[in-house]
């Protein structure tokens, strides 16, 4: 990415302010790059990458708002290395912004952690939804917003103390159940 202090980029506060239409390509090109290469060997968990019910790594999907509310969003689905209308010479995108209020940038993936991890759960959903708006024309602010969740398989047994810990639920359970059957059977005799 370009160095922040060259003019193109500044940050400010919780958000980066981009300058020009290459600094924004080259950031949303980066973002692109690092979304779909996140899954190697080199990471100390597994990342996997959300996919499609056929099994295919889900898209970046761009939501664009136009500057006329009474249009409709337009969605692309940005494959590794797209860039959707930022892909376009400078003359077009240039022109394309002009007709924009903001985009979006939402993707996601899961990373599973090692059984013995002293982590909250074995699994966790990350969503990303990075907003670059325009309000204040010259200059496109990006923001990211993160969603962190635990899996739904969290909830399969992963080790010997949460079996026994389940056990002991159950065991509690049925012995409250119990005590309300016997106290129930003793008031009506």
């Amino acid at each position: 990415m370009t160095a922040p202090w060259d003019g193109s980029t500044a940050a400010m506060g919780d958000s980066i302010v981009f300058y020009n239409i290459d600094a924004l390509r080259e950031f949303v090109l980066l973002v692109n790059n690092n979304f779909f290469t996140m899954p190697d060997d080199t990471n100390f968990e597994i990342v996997t990458l959300n996919t499609n019910s056929d099994n295919t790594v889900m898209p970046i999907e761009m939501v664009v708002k136009p500057l006329d509310r009474k249009d409709k969003s337009t969605i692309f689905y940005l494959e590794q290395g797209q860039l959707g209308p930022l892909g376009a010479d400078n003359a077009t995108v240039k022109t394309w912004l002009r007709t924009v209020m903001s985009f979006t940038l939402g993707f996601g993936f899961t990373v599973r952690y090692p059984l013995n991890a002293s982590v909250g759960a074995q699994c966790t959903d990350w969503n990303f939804i990075q907003s670059y708006e325009f309000r204040d024309r010259g200059t496109i602010s990006v923001k990211m917003e993160i969603q962190r969740k635990a899996c739904i398989d969290n909830l399969i047994l992963h080790s010997k103390e949460d079996a026994a810990f389940w056990i002991n639920v159950v065991a509690f359970l049925l012995s409250v159940t119990s005590l309300v059957l016997i106290a129930t059977q003793a008031r009506q005799t």
